[in-house]
C-alpha cells in the first residue's frame, strides 16, 4: 500500500488561480452589495419621503455595476500581479497569489466592511432613537388626564 505524501501534490498555478477567480469576484460583489443595502436603509430612515419617490432601479443597477467593476479589477489585478510559479505541497489558492494582491485584497475588503459596519451602526442608533420617541409619545398620550373628568370631581 502506498502512503500519501504532501510533497507529491503539485498543481499548476494557472489552473488553481482560474478556479479561485469566481470566489474572488463573488466576495467583492457581495461586500459592495452589503454596503449598498446598508446605505439604502440609512437613506430610508433619515429621508423617508425622498426615499419613497426615488427610482430604486437606478440605485440597484448602480450598485451592481460598481460591484462588478470592482470585482473585475480584482480579477485583473490577481492575474497580472501573480508570478505563475509552482508550489509543491500546497493546494490553497493563497499559496499561488503574490503579496501585493493579498495586501490589496485584505485592505480593500476590510475597508468596505468597516464602512458597512459604521453605516449599520448609524442605522441602529437612529432606529433606537425613533423607537424611544414613539414609546415616550405613546406613554405620554396615555398619562395625560382629561380636564373634564378632573373638574367634575371638585364641584
Amino acid at each position: 500500500m502506498q502512503v500519501f505524501a504532501a510533497a507529491e501534490i503539485d498543481y499548476p498555478p494557472l489552473t488553481i488561480l482560474i478556479l479561485n477567480l469566481p470566489v474572488v469576484l463573488e466576495i467583492k460583489v457581495n461586500n459592495i452589495l452589503t454596503l449598498a443595502i446598508a446605505v439604502d436603509r440609512v437613506y430610508a430612515v433619515y429621508w423617508p419621503i425622498t426615499y419613497k419617490v426615488r427610482r430604486k432601479s437606478l440605485y440597484i443597477l448602480g450598485s451592481i455595476l460598481i460591484g462588478c467593476s470592482w470585482a473585475t479589477f480584482d480579477g485583473t489585478f490577481l492575474m497580472t500581479s501573480t508570478n505563475f510559479t509552482s508550489h509543491p505541497g500546497c493546494a490553497a489558492a493563497g499559496c499561488f497569489t503574490d503579496r501585493p494582491f493579498r495586501n490589496y485584497r485584505g485592505t480593500s475588503d476590510m475597508c468596505i466592511n468597516l464602512v458597512a459596519m459604521i453605516t449599520t451602526t448609524i442605522l441602529l442608533l437612529k432606529l433606537r432613537q425613533l423607537s424611544s420617541a414613539v414609546r415616550s409619545a405613546t406613554v405620554s398620550s396615555l398619562v395625560i388626564p382629561n380636564k373634564d373628568h378632573s373638574d367634575q370631581g371638585r364641584k
